[in-house]
């Protein structure tokens, strides 16, 4: 593409160059042949003429390569760009379904789109089960319910959630603490909004917290009656 550049100016040029020659050949040979036009124009009218036809020609032919090569310039760049951004398509779309952590993408009314395999075996169940399903049906919160309908109204609003402590009923009707974030992940420009659900289990985390408090309510409950037998 370049060297088809090069040779169009190049021929442009050419052209530009002969043409010139052509006019300033035929008027020249007026000049010196013709008295009465020779006295009207002058000769050094005429190289005049000359000059600025092949400064007008160089010109021209810069400004042809100017554009040409912005155009080139412009078609490797979208094209590395479009190469680039399906690369990160590609990037995204295996750090996704390959990661450890369970990841859902729902649409702002908390329906389920696209779960990813790590979700698959948080829940519990199949992506059948849970495609177009509401994720919000899924979590609870026994004593703070009101706080479940806030993080739905912040989706459809596309106001992020960040590691909000909520239970999560699973396949086996167990309930399963984890940290919900929502994180509204819509392509500017795009008509197809997505919102990006992460649960992070922190089950086994709060069952020590709370094996912790029950073991230091017990203690403080006992230590005074064994005081008080001695």
């Amino acid at each position: 593409m370049r060297f088809f550049t090069s040779f169009l100016t190049l021929v442009v040029l050419l052209l530009c160059v002969f043409f010139a020659f052509s006019y300033f050949d035929s008027k020249y040979l007026l000049v010196a042949t013709d008295a009465e036009y020779a006295k009207n124009t002058g000769t050094q009218l005429l190289e005049l003429f000359l000059i600025v036809s092949i400064a007008a020609a160089m010109f021209l032919s810069l400004l042809i390569y100017s554009v040409l090569s912005t155009q080139n310039a412009a078609r490797r760049m979208a094209y590395a760009i479009s190469k680039d951004m399906s690369f990160s398509k590609e990037q995204f779309r295996r750090f996704y379904e390959l990661s450890p952590v369970p990841y859902l993408l729902i649409s702002p009314k908390g329906t389920i789109t696209r779960p990813n395999k790590a979700s698959l075996r948080f829940f519990g169940r199949t992506e059948e089960d849970l495609i177009d399903k509401n994720i919000f049906s899924f979590l609870s919160l026994p004593e703070h319910s009101e706080k479940i309908m806030r993080y739905k109204d912040s989706a459809e609003r596309r106001i992020p959630v960040e590691q909000k402590e909520v239970q999560v009923l699973l396949d086996s009707k167990e309930l399963r603490w984890a940290l919900l974030s929502i994180e509204d992940i819509t392509t500017p420009g795009s008509h197809e909004h997505n919102c990006l659900v992460t649960l992070v289990d922190i089950h086994e985390q709060k069952e020590l917290e709370r094996i912790k408090t029950e073991f230091l309510s017990l203690a403080s409950h006992q230590t005074p009656y064994s005081i008080s037998l001695e």
